[in-house]
């Protein structure tokens, strides 16, 4: 149940050049390349994604909301997060 600046500052650590912060989606690795801590309130489960906005997906963390913003299936394209989550509640793993 990490705090949403936890998160943020592990996927600002991670990024480019490193290998990348990452997570488990339906038993896909998901890497996060991009995010920020969301303002707002945070209803559900931590690691549960929320309706995609224009900015990216938020998704409920430990104490709030941390948007991500880019992602990339391991072997896939780089693509904005609202594209690859869509309406759907995606549950991210702890992993």
């Amino acid at each position: 149940k990490a705090s949403a600046r936890r998160i943020h500052n592990l996927v600002r650590a991670l990024t480019r050049p490193c290998p990348g912060a990452f997570t488990f989606l339906g038993g896909k690795k998901l890497f996060v390349w991009k995010g920020h801590v969301g303002t707002g309130q945070a209803e559900g489960s931590p690691g549960q994604a929320l309706r995609p906005a224009a900015e990216g997906v938020p998704v409920v963390t430990g104490d709030g909301l941390y948007v991500v913003e880019e992602v990339q299936w391991e072997h896939g394209a780089l693509s904005p997060a609202r594209d690859v989550l869509t309406a759907r509640t995606h549950v991210f793993s702890n992993s």
